[in-house]
């Protein structure tokens, strides 16, 4: 619940092109590798 409190309040500073991916499982770790080649792929990093 505290990183969904703290996503709403940063994403009002954020630029309209940048984007915020956000774990809800406990462990960010084990999902950036999946995340991060999609990501590139988009020209979104």
């Amino acid at each position: 619940a505290h990183a969904i409190a703290f996503i709403a309040t940063m994403i009002g500073d954020m630029d309209k092109d940048q984007i915020v991916v956000m774990n809800m499982c406990g462990r960010g770790d084990k999902d950036l590798g999946a995340a991060l080649p999609i990501l590139e792929k988009q020209g979104k990093l």
